[in-house]
């Protein structure tokens, strides 16, 4: 009977621990790149979950090699299977209009894709 519990219990712990969502806080680096401009550039990002569903993420890279810019981004989780997390999330910015993100992420990869009115592109980071 206790060899039972045991299985059971390895399995339940297997289980909940495949089904958990990864860990995401913490400092990020990669690049950007606009499929609209062809322009790119170093990306960095820093995560912090602020709810069970919910990320605020802030970005700071450079545009044109010199031009220093910086975006924070509310992300929620959209849903989650095997490692994956899914994120999305927009924000209105002064001369872009709607700014929207679709995110996938692991524990080590960050890939996103965004639209505006004017620019869509990617977004890859990496820990």
């Amino acid at each position: 009977m206790s060899s039972r519990l045991a299985i059971a219990f390895l399995l339940f712990l297997t289980t909940n621990m495949a089904a958990q969502e990864p860990y995401l806080s913490g400092r990020w680096r990669g690049n950007w790149s606009s499929e609209s401009t062809g322009h790119s550039g170093p990306l960095n990002a820093r995560f912090r979950q602020t709810g069970c569903d919910e990320y605020r993420v802030v970005f700071t890279g450079r545009f044109l090699k010199i031009v220093p810019f910086r975006y924070a981004e509310t992300l929620h989780v959209t849903g989650s299977a095997d490692g994956v997390v899914y994120l999305a999330g927009s924000s209105r910015l002064l001369g872009f209009g709607t700014f929207a993100f679709d995110a996938a992420a692991t524990g080590n990869t960050f890939n996103a894709t965004f639209s505006s009115r004017r620019d869509r592109g990617q977004f890859n980071l990496s820990r």
